[in-house]
């Protein structure tokens, strides 16, 4: 028999599969049902499920496996039990460009274009200097008042993993 397994979308399981005939036949294994992207090459049975597989949590799958003598043959199924795996936001683009001019008293729009590989809701928070920050979304305006170095920064979550990204502006009049 072969026991049921557990492994993480993007993971590789490989099982090695014997059958045996009690004449001592040639004994051949075909598969008769596979997870797509699931190959059977040689009584070797490789998977690495995509990211795609599974939308949160978990979901089991059934492999269907035929072996035969020529005159004889025998089906046993297996469950493979794919776990979703949560990825981090990409960042795409951001404007402006990460080291750029401003002017005193002139807002300027900073805007970050994200997306979450899984679909999962984004949230945006934005620093604006030592103790100064806001949740807001892929956007924020600001008026700069004082002249000099200035740094803004965005993390960008899903609720597990973030990404981020920061500006240095010169205030000028």
């Amino acid at each position: 028999p072969i026991l049921p397994a557990a492994i993480k979308e993007n993971e590789t399981i490989e099982i090695k599969l014997k059958a045996l005939d009690p004449d001592g036949d040639q004994v051949t294994v075909n598969a008769e049902t596979l997870p797509n992207g699931a190959l059977l090459k040689s009584n070797i049975f490789s998977w690495k499920p995509d990211f795609l597989a599974v939308n949160n949590g978990s979901e089991i799958f059934t492999v269907s496996l035929e072996a035969d003598d020529g005159r004889l043959s025998a089906k046993r199924e297996f469950n493979i039990t794919v776990s979703d795996v949560n990825r981090a936001p990409e960042i795409k683009a951001i404007k402006p460009s990460a080291r750029t001019t401003a002017v005193a008293g002139q807002p300027v729009i900073f805007q970050i274009d994200a997306i979450d590989p899984d679909g999962d809701q984004l949230t945006y928070l934005w620093g604006l200097g030592l103790f100064e920050s806001y949740s807001a979304s892929d956007r924020l305006k600001r008026t700069f008042t004082s002249l000099g170095e200035k740094e803004i920064s965005v993390t960008v979550s899903d609720g597990e993993f973030s990404a981020g990204r920061e500006w240095q502006i010169k205030v000028v009049q």
